[in-house]
């Protein structure tokens, strides 16, 4: 039997500020519901949310779609915004002042019919 990982892994030290991207999607709309799976979190630290643009914008200015969603605790976060322009991806980054592990996968976005 193979064994295989689930997800992605994330440790940060305490003055850790780096953000990890997911690759850019297609949106399939204006609303979406966007879903992350945390498989494991040690403790509270990292929080997810989801940055738009058109396909002439440069990655920088892209722009931030409804609130930060807090990844803490094991199970699904999903929440659902509106404005969706061409383009969509997932932000992860660090927050508090803790040493977090975070085991994670991104879900794909279940899109609303315009």
């Amino acid at each position: 039997m193979e064994l295989s990982i689930l997800g992605e892994t994330i440790t940060r030290k305490s003055s850790d500020t780096t953000k990890y991207y997911s690759f850019w999607m297609p949106r399939g709309g204006d609303q979406g519901t966007y879903g992350v799976e945390v498989i494991r979190a040690s403790t509270s630290g990292f929080q997810v949310s989801v940055q738009t643009k058109n396909s002439d914008t440069a990655d920088a200015s892209a722009t931030t779609l409804g609130s930060a969603q807090a990844l803490s605790s094991a199970g699904i976060t999903k929440w659902t915004v509106t404005g969706a322009k061409e383009w969509v991806r997932y932000v992860i980054e660090a927050t508090g002042a803790n040493t977090p592990i975070l085991q994670f996968q991104f879900l794909a976005p279940q899109w609303a019919p315009n």
